[in-house]
């Protein structure tokens, strides 16, 4: 067993349970709240309902450990933003001016029914806990540890504020932890995790160590696993969870590949895809120079990103969106992020005069918006960016992902500005909204002083003969996808409506997808089992956008005859997975 270890696996003797505690959790969860706190410790007084719960429960998370489908332990955590803090009620904040109060997390209520205090309970909820914070980019996380357990808050990484509570009969320390002793936490924990994973069921519903790359999801393209038989296998399944395009390429380019597949299969590409960059230039009317091809855009936001930023770089992202940016920044690179996160009681619009307020005096190096927004649709016309841009430092980069552009109006487009500015980026991808996802291919339109920076980062033969030949054919055919970009409004309008009637919160969309929140009466781990029984795959938002909540999901938008079955599908589901 590791020595640091808070899970000792020697005790993980049955099969324990991780998950996010419904609403029928919570009762019980008050109820044991009574009973160790008032009862027991003697914190508050007893009461004729035996239960116990307080304002801040409104907005915190409780995670449950639970034994044979008993909760045997719990832990809350509340969140940034919340409008009190539990430690409200016994100190004045100014008494610790040093804190980030505006970013702090609370952690609160480690709670552990007394049967199981010597077992590996406890040390499950803390870890839990450190994963959810993690997951979360929490920077700073506080906490009142009772004496008794202190040891375990030390070894995860808590440390001692100096401040010593009274409340009842009980005494805690107020304590701190940084994102930089969680992450050492997790990565000291995590092997000893993972061999007890066979008896811990974890449904917290992020992996129970941090991904060695950025967690993108697609289940249902994942499920093919290289296997021809499986792929075959793939035309009966709806694969609602990944943004491929539900219509085909033009003719031009399958007529295109199929006329010249094996000669195209066994024979090298361009070193560089300069003949594709001077088509790309001549149908969107840009200087060729401004323009950087690339196998989609994960690999020119790598190469760019690190040609530009390092360590002591400041970035800011507007927040929630394309979850490979975070990452690179903060994973690859190391650099600091902050995000201007927007909110769902404004349908995650934000207001262009918020981003010029924060922008204004700052030091950003690189500010990054995705325009329209995946996963929430919002789009920012050129009129704003024509109001952001003049009046944003100088200094600062900014960088639109149009990656979904085509799908609004390709008319909306800022590359053309791009190509001539020192500190604007268009980032596109063809392989969307060209129905080329297989292939990968996208490029970048900046200034030429920038695009040389990153051209010298570019490995040789980047991007496929296939991919360089489907691209160029499909880009002369815009009358073709034209019409298909209509019919996919249709098809999305439609489906938010039937979203809508069955019972979800639409954030109606702009491109081809759509954001949605399932009712709270519908337990989300049963409704996606479900739907997967049925062939229909939906994005599940929490991993990858945290901040949407757990309750969001994102649907993309299919063919008309598969729309249907998604509405079926899901209203079924429904029925199975009520709380």
């Amino acid at each position: 067993m590791d020595p640091d270890s808070i899970v000792p696996e020697e005790l993980v003797t049955d099969q324990f349970e991780i998950a996010l505690a419904d609403h029928e959790d919570r009762t019980e969860i008050y109820r044991q709240r009574f009973q160790v706190y008032a009862k027991e410790l003697g914190q508050h007084t007893t009461n004729g309902i035996k239960s116990i719960s307080d304002p801040i429960d409104e907005y915190n998370h409780f995670l449950v450990v639970k034994r044979r489908q008993e909760i045997v332990g719990f832990v809350s955590i509340t969140p940034t933003g919340s409008p009190q803090l539990s430690i409200d009620k016994y100190l004045q904040r100014n008494q610790f001016q040093h804190l980030e109060w505006e970013t702090l997390f609370e952690l609160r209520l480690l709670t552990v029914v007394p049967s199981e205090r010597q077992g590996p309970v406890t040390g499950l909820l803390l870890y839990g806990a450190a994963r959810w914070l993690q997951q979360h980019d929490a920077r700073h996380c506080i906490a009142m540890g009772r004496q008794e357990v202190m040891r375990l808050y030390r070894r995860i990484g808590f440390s001692q504020l100096g401040k010593t509570i009274h409340s009842g009969q009980v005494k805690f320390e107020l304590m701190m932890i940084d994102r930089s002793k969680i992450d050492e936490a997790i990565t000291r924990f995590t092997k000893v995790l993972e061999r007890i994973l066979p008896k811990l069921k974890w449904k917290l519903g992020f992996p129970s160590s941090r991904e060695s790359a950025c967690y993108h999801g697609g289940a249902s393209i994942e499920s093919m696993a290289c296997d021809a038989k499986k792929v075959a296998f793939q035309k009966n399944i709806i694969n609602a969870d990944v943004l491929d395009a539900w219509f085909p390429p033009s003719a031009a380019v399958t007529d295109t590949l199929a006329g010249h597949l094996p000669w195209l299969v066994k024979t090298s590409p361009p070193v560089e895809a300069h003949a594709l960059e001077q088509i790309i230039a001549e149908q969107r009317g840009l200087d060729k120079n401004a323009i950087v091809a690339g196998a989609g855009a994960s690999d020119l936001i790598f190469r760019a990103f690190q040609s530009w930023l390092c360590r002591s770089s400041h970035v800011l992202l507007v927040a929630p969106c394309y979850g490979e940016y975070k990452y690179v920044c903060q994973h690859v690179i190391g650099c600091q992020v902050d995000q201007l996160k927007t909110s769902v009681s404004e349908a995650f619009f934000l207001n262009p005069e918020k981003l010029i307020h924060r922008l204004s005096g700052s030091s950003y190096d690189l500010v990054v918006i995705v325009n329209p927004n995946n996963p929430t649709g919002v789009f920012w016309t050129q009129d704003d960016w024509d109001h952001i841009l003049e009046r944003i430092p100088s200094q600062t980069r900014i960088w639109i992902d149009e990656c979904y552009i085509d799908f609004v109006d390709s008319r909306q487009s800022m590359e053309q500005v791009a190509s001539i500015s020192p500190n604007l980026v268009i980032c596109k991808s063809l392989s969307k909204c060209l129905a080329l996802s297989g292939l990968r291919v996208g490029y970048l339109t900046t200034s030429p002083e920038c695009t040389s920076q990153i051209r010298g980062l570019t490995p040789p033969w980047n991007i496929s003969t296939l991919g360089q030949l489907a691209a160029a054919a499909a880009i002369k055919d815009p009358s073709y996808y034209q019409k298909r970009y209509q019919e996919t409004h249709q098809q999305r309008r439609w489906l938010e409506s039937k979203l809508t009637d069955i019972g979800l919160d639409v954030i109606p969309g702009t491109a081809n997808f759509s954001l949605a929140y399932l009712p709270k009466s519908i337990d989300k781990t049963k409704f996606l089992d479900q739907c997967r029984a049925q062939h229909l795959f939906i994005r599940d938002l929490f991993p990858t956008s945290p901040e949407l909540g757990h309750r969001a999901i994102r649907v993309a938008t299919k063919s008309s005859s598969q729309n249907k079955y998604i509405i079926d599908i899901m209203r079924d589901s429904f029925l199975e997975s009520r709380n």
